[in-house]
C-alpha cells in the first residue's frame, strides 16, 4: 500500500476506490452503462491524482522554482510598495496539478476561498472564482502566490497549513488554474512569455539579496 501512495495521492485513490466499488456494483446488476461511467471515473482520478516524480532544481540560497506546471502568460510591472512584478501562468487540464514551494520557506501562510468555477472572460472570474492565496517568507524574501480555479469539476485541495517549507516541497493540489505570483522589486527574473514550466525543476530567477 506504501509503494501505491508513492505514485498517487491518498485522496485519489480514495476517490477512485469508491467509483471502482459503484463500478462493480452496477455491473453485478447490470447496469452496464453506469458500470462504464464508475470506472472510467476511477481512471480519471488515478490519472489527475499521480505523482510526478521530480528532482527539483539545484539552486541557491536566493533561487526561485516555479510552483506549478504551466505556461507563462503575462509577465508585468506592478506599481505598488510591497511587490514589483507580477507574473500569470496558465495550467490547464493536461499540466500536473500538484503545488509546489518556490523556494525554501521559514513562514507559509495560506488563506483559501471557496467560490464558483466561472470561465476567465466572466468579469466575475477574480472576484467569485475558488482561490487559494498563499504567502512565502523567509527573512526579507517574500513572494505571495494566487491560484485561481477556471471551469473545473474539482475543489482546489490544501495539503498542509505548517510553516515551514523545502524548496520544491508540495503543499496542495488546483487543477485548472490560474497562478498569479507577485515577486519583489529587485527580484531578476529568468522567464519568459509563451515559456512552458516545470513545477520545482524550472527556474523562475533570483532574489538579489
Amino acid at each position: 500500500m506504501e509503494k501505491i501512495r508513492s505514485y498517487f495521492l491518498f485522496l485519489g485513490l480514495k476517490k477512485a476506490g469508491y467509483s471502482a466499488i459503484l463500478a462493480l456494483v452496477f455491473a453485478i446488476f447490470d447496469f452496464e452503462l453506469l458500470a462504464s461511467l464508475f470506472l472510467l471515473m476511477a481512471l480519471f482520478f488515478l490519472y489527475i491524482y499521480k505523482i510526478p516524480k521530480r528532482l527539483v532544481a539545484n539552486i541557491s540560497n536566493s533561487g526561485v522554482v516555479a510552483p506549478v506546471d504551466g505556461k507563462v502568460v503575462e509577465i508585468k510591472k506592478e506599481d505598488n510598495k510591497e511587490y514589483g512584478y507580477k507574473v500569470v501562468i496558465d495550467s490547464s487540464f493536461f499540466h500536473a496539478p500538484l503545488l509546489y514551494s518556490p523556494f525554501e520557506a521559514k513562514e507559509g501562510s495560506f488563506y483559501l476561498k471557496r467560490g464558483t468555477r466561472l470561465g476567465q472572460t466572466s468579469h466575475l472570474f477574480k472576484r467569485l472564482n475558488e482561490t487559494l492565496e498563499v504567502f512565502f517568507t523567509n527573512g526579507d524574501k517574500s513572494i505571495k502566490i494566487e491560484h485561481r480555479l477556471k471551469r473545473t469539476p474539482l475543489n482546489i485541495e490544501l495539503f498542509t497549513k505548517k510553516r515551514e517549507f523545502k524548496c520544491g516541497e508540495s503543499y496542495g493540489f488546483a487543477l485548472n488554474a490560474i497562478t498569479t505570483l507577485y515577486l519583489p522589486k529587485d527580484f531578476q527574473a529568468n522567464i519568459n512569455i509563451g515559456q512552458n514550466l516545470y513545477a520545482s525543476q524550472t527556474i523562475l530567477g533570483y532574489f538579489s539579496n
